[in-house]
């Protein structure tokens, strides 16, 4: 038996939830780690962008595997690494525990995160043709809200502060993962049709079509843009926000860092009916202001502007991502759009990892105000000309997907 079109569409929704949390769980017991394993900066960071290096040779070889294997079988297999990633958390008694957690993380998203995202338009039985995006980036938003606020509050609050958010996200993925098994089998799509049909698999490098290839270019660098921000916020965010607020108290730290994702949460729901082009525009000029903001509220210390520059960074992120998963929802073609939303992950978290990485690395040898000094100038060029980009895309008709294709799968259980 399995689950009707609309139970299907949340549970895909509660797939990204678990997805964001997982990655995003170890942030705020990163400051944990450097005190009982002396972690330094460039530990932090090079932990935190393994699981991208892993995510992006995933997504590289098998992004668009749910559009031949199917959605659900793609996500249940995403779902178990998941578990088996925050499995490995929940024991770590060292560092080298970490790596292994985050390769088992970064297995997880790639095969999961794309399938999820293409399943909100598959089973959106609604007329709202934004309503995927916008579900997504708000599922987004509700993991990051749950890692870093509800995850600060586990941390500071219950025993094993290392160990007990890991078990608790445990518990709610494997939740996830029964969920997912009664999703229906949702059929492969014909490679030149959009249409459901019978194919083999095999690794192959993901691809941008050429009649998609305008499309994807607007969405790769707006959410480039929003990734990168993304990177800093939760590779060195506590850290900064420990400085300012000057206290150890973890679920303090949280809520100073859930700021961005509440912010990010908001904006999927109050703009959802905002076009791609729009909110990515919107996106990289308030990515831009929150970078150049970062650089006083790091050199002077100030918690005001720092406050200020994680609600423009969240609303970055959140415009980002409706703007460039909206590009793919709206105007990708069916039996394209999981590779096309896998590539389009694949250049987010490239973002999120290199700026993280590189930016741990140079706070290591020359502090972290200096390194901001560096990057939020880069990125925030970067924010502007993604926003340029957007503005003046040419864009094709929309692609609605037929409801006879959710019914079809459907209907085939």
């Amino acid at each position: 038996m399995s689950a009707r079109p609309n139970v299907s569409f949340w549970t895909a929704a509660a797939v990204i939830i678990v997805g964001n949390w997982g990655t995003a769980a170890p942030s705020v017991v990163y400051p944990e780690y450097a005190r009982e394993w002396g972690l330094t900066p460039i530990g932090t960071t090079t932990v935190f962008s393994t699981y991208g290096v892993v995510l992006a040779l995933v997504l590289i070889f098998f992004g668009g595997i749910s559009d031949v294997i199917g959605r659900r079988a793609a996500m249940v297999t995403g779902l178990a690494f998941l578990a088996g990633g925050a499995l490995l958390l929940a024991v770590a008694p060292s560092i080298g525990w970490l790596y292994a957690a985050r390769v088992a993380q970064g297995i997880g998203i790639g095969l999961s995160l794309g399938a999820a995202s293409a399943s909100l338009v598959d089973f959106n039985t609604t007329g709202h043709a934004g309503r995927p995006s916008s579900v997504n980036t708000l599922s987004n938003s509700i993991g990051l809200l749950i890692a870093t606020v509800a995850g600060g509050a586990i941390v500071q609050y219950l025993p094993a502060p290392t160990h007990s958010t890991f078990w608790v996200l445990l518990v709610l993925t494997a939740v996830v993962l029964i969920a997912a098994l009664f999703m229906p089998r949702h059929d492969a799509f014909d490679s030149d049709a959009n249409v459901p049909a019978k194919r083999s698999w095999r690794p192959r490098p993901i691809g941008v079509p050429r009649g998609s290839r305008r499309i994807f270019l607007a969405s790769a660098f707006i959410g480039f843009t929003g990734l990168g921000i993304g990177g800093i916020l939760l590779s060195l965010g506590a850290q900064i926000a420990k400085d300012l607020i000057n206290t150890t108290n973890v679920f303090a730290q949280g809520l100073v860092l859930g700021i961005s994702s509440l912010v990010l949460g908001v904006v999927a729901i109050a703009f959802s009916r905002v076009t791609p082009k729009t909110a990515s525009v919107i996106g990289g000029i308030a990515g831009a202001v929150a970078l150049l903001l970062f650089i006083p509220a790091s050199t002077i210390h100030s918690m005001p502007i720092f406050v200020a520059s994680q609600i423009l960074g969240g609303a970055a992120i959140g415009f980002g991502l409706l703007g460039g998963v909206g590009f793919i929802h709206r105007y990708a073609p069916a039996h394209h759009r999981a590779m096309l939303i896998s590539a389009f992950y694949l250049v987010c978290y490239l973002a999120q990892g290199s700026v993280s990485a590189f930016g741990g690395i140079v706070a290591t040898s020359v502090g972290l105000a200096n390194a901001i000094l560096i990057f939020a100038p880069t990125v925030a060029v970067i924010a502007v000309a993604a926003a340029i980009i957007a503005a003046t895309t040419r864009l094709p008709g929309a692609v609605v997907p037929a409801a006879s294709s959710i019914e079809a799968t459907t209907a085939a259980q």
